[in-house]
């Protein structure tokens, strides 16, 4: 027998004489570390399908590989997860226990101040939302977790406000669509989330410099997956440009920025930035964490740099009014205390005006998903359904005024700025269930996070942030104004993403392309990406006529996308009203499934695409190399393509759980 095998036996014996599973665990990562001391025994290799940066870039740092380890672990009822999770916490200095590092037990007692901390790895099969580490905590926990799984909610008898009122929904009634609760500032992307470089990984590495502008980037998300998009080993230098109009995107953005690289653990750091942007109250701790970073953004002066990495600086040139914001929501806590911010949040997400709303969309999802969509409606945290928030007792001072009113719309949800299918995907590497949405859109943004920390610690990426008129900024760059960050007027980019600017009830065409078209590099693929939300209410083409709207309905019903109960065989006056009302309910399915190609066509050109491409210099590129036409259609494909989905499942998430219009439209412009 070998010295390993027989240091191995040993710790099975070891284990043999101890009871508690904690005991059991600190003896295996011990062991672990000793082993990994002394030899290579030790591997990359992740059960969890977590980031393991926190546990050093050396190829031994992780769970052993060997044939007879994971036979051990399950004789002295251990798993991979838990050991991987422990080790994890273990070798991460100062990582809370409340940070969930894959999906923890549920079973909490705060009479008695009992919480578990074991990985779950035993899923409530009444709702699926919730985990355990044994049916030992599932039992104690039972009473507590009773009211959320049999939440009426849940039911397949709930039913929308209106059905059971009997009255037909307001957004049918003329009630007038602009409710004060609709309006807001977006600080929350409304379209998943993109990587507009969509470079191959031979193209990226053979480039010497890449230049990206968000010119409104709104949050970081379409900057994390073009950044996290390239290739890891990528050895050139990464210049990004994020512009935003909004004192409050721009404040938030140079705050995760300074989160990532400032915060020495970079799986507390993408968890205390994660929160900031996301959940409407954080740990206390966090708050003052995240106060000392803000303190030097308003101390700073109009232009300055931070180094966020060896290699990674961020440049600055933002207004005295940002300071003064960030100044004011750092002592917003003498204006509104705990207790005010949860009633104000409340007041905004139930307003009885708005419930028909939330109704139309909860109608269509599955009981367990009604249930986390409301849990998240009620509180505002981003975590696994079953995850410990007793910690969670501070106002989110950057998602509320300095006077305490919530900043957004009351439908401002995370889930619509990412990809529904990757955040499942997401989420069940790491335990979690199709069921707990925003436990999956938890661990999806915190890899995204984590992974751009990481690569702040060895890529060359120069981020550089301002906050004007995307028009005034052109203007500015190309008058050398911005040289101070490391921008002169010879700047010129691989890709302008102009989000929704391009609509016509922002800046429009023709002043984008006037503005930024001159900043393309030329040759190498350069474009500028767009998309337009709002035109079908500026075409009367986009309409489907009657017959059309007949064709979808027979279609969705024919296919399976929409269920409803055989009209034939409907009796009743009431029978037909519920009827109807699952049709109204699933309305949002029809533009799935129908081709406004020609009527966008149509709306491009009364907008002046046709002269606005001519008078710049560019062309509109119809076969798409970056991004699809319409959310969910081939990349590869011509503008009728309609959106598809390779299973059933897939057409639930995206249609039912995302708030798509399915009207949305990209364009990729080039140069000619």
């Amino acid at each position: 027998m070998s010295n390993f095998d027989e240091s191995l036996q040993e710790l099975s014996d070891t284990l043999s004489g101890l009871s508690l599973k904690n005991e059991k665990l600190a003896k295996v990562t011990a062991w672990i570390n000793v082993q990994d001391s002394q030899a290579p025994a030790l591997s990359a290799h992740n059960p969890a399908g977590t980031n393991t940066h926190n546990l050093g870039r050396n190829a031994a740092h992780n769970v052993v590989r060997v044939a007879q380890w994971a036979t051990l672990l399950a004789r002295h009822g251990l798993s991979e997860q838990e050991v991987f999770a422990s080790l994890l916490r273990q070798r991460s200095d100062e990582l809370p226990t409340f940070v969930p590092v894959r999906v923890p037990c549920a079973y909490i007692d705060l009479s008695n101040s009992q919480e578990c901390f074991q990985v779950g790895h035993q899923v409530c099969g009444g709702c699926r939302l919730v985990n355990y580490c044994s049916k030992d905590c599932q039992r104690k926990h039972w009473k507590l977790h009773s009211s959320d799984c049999k939440d009426r909610i849940r039911s397949h008898q709930w039913q929308p406000a209106w059905a059971e009122e009997g009255r037909p929904p307001t957004f049918l009634t003329g009630v007038p669509r602009m409710h004060p609760l609709s309006r807001g500032l977006p600080l929350w992307g409304t379209m998943p989330a993109i990587d507009v470089l969509k470079l191959p990984p031979d193209g990226a590495k053979s480039r010497a410099q890449i230049g990206v502008a968000f010119i409104a980037s709104g949050d970081l998300r379409n900057m994390l997956k073009t950044v996290n998009g390239l290739p890891e080993d990528y050895a050139g230098q990464v210049t990004v440009l994020m512009n935003d109009i909004s004192d409050y995107v721009t404040l938030r953005n140079i705050l995760m920025l300074r989160i990532l690289a400032k915060i020495k653990n970079k799986r507390r750091a993408a968890d205390i930035a994660l929160h900031l942007w996301y959940t409407a109250f954080i740990p206390d701790m966090y708050h003052t964490e995240i106060q000392s970073l803000a303190t030097e953004v308003i101390i700073s002066t109009s232009s300055t740099r931070t180094q966020l990495g060896p290699q990674a600086f961020l440049d600055v040139s933002i207004d005295q009014d940002v300071r003064m914001l960030c100044g004011a929501l750092l002592t917003s806590y003498e204006q509104y205390s705990m207790a005010d911010a949860a009633n104000e949040l409340s007041r905004v997400r139930f307003d009885p005006a708005r419930i028909d709303l939330r109704h139309r969309q909860w109608a269509r999802c599955e009981g367990s998903h009604r249930l986390a969509l409301l849990e998240y409606h009620r509180f505002g945290l981003v975590l696994p359904f079953g995850g410990h928030n007793a910690k969670f007792n501070s106002p989110n001072r950057f998602l509320f005024s300095p006077l305490g009113e919530w900043l957004q719309s009351d439908g401002a949800n995370p889930l619509h700025s990412w990809d529904i299918e990757e955040v499942v995907a997401s989420g069940k590497a790491h335990g979690a269930t199709r069921e707990d949405l925003y436990g999956c859109l938890y661990y999806h943004v915190i890899s995204q996070l984590e992974t751009l920390a990481e690569r702040l610690t060895h890529m060359r990426i120069n981020i550089k942030i301002t906050d004007k008129h995307a028009v005034d900024l052109a203007t500015s760059l190309r008058r050398g104004d911005l040289v101070s960050i490391g921008l002169p007027a010879s700047t010129r980019f691989d890709r302008l993403d102009v989000s929704n600017l391009v609509d016509q009830d922002y800046i429009g065409i023709t002043r984008i392309f006037e503005a930024w078209s001159g900043f393309l590099k030329l040759g190498g693929g350069a474009a500028i990406v767009g998309h337009f939300m709002n035109w079908p209410e500026r075409e009367p083409t986009a309409e489907p006529e009657q017959k059309d709207v007949e064709h979808i309905v027979e279609r969705l019903l024919e296919t399976g996308k929409v269920i409803l109960p055989d009209r034939t065989k409907l009796r009743t006056a009431k029978e037909m009203e519920a009827w109807e009302d699952g049709l109204v309910a699933n309305a949002n399915a029809f533009a799935a499934v129908h081709d406004y190609s020609a009527a966008f066509d149509t709306y491009l050109s009364k907008q002046g695409l046709g002269v606005a491409l001519e008078k710049a210099g560019l062309r509109r590129r119809l076969a798409h190399e970056i991004v699809p036409h319409r959310l969910c259609a081939p990349l590869n494909g011509v503008p009728s393509d309609l959106p598809e989905f390779k299973d059933s499942e897939s057409w639930y998430l995206q249609s039912n759980i995302s708030p798509s219009l399915w009207t949305e439209r990209y364009i990729e412009i080039v140069p000619t």
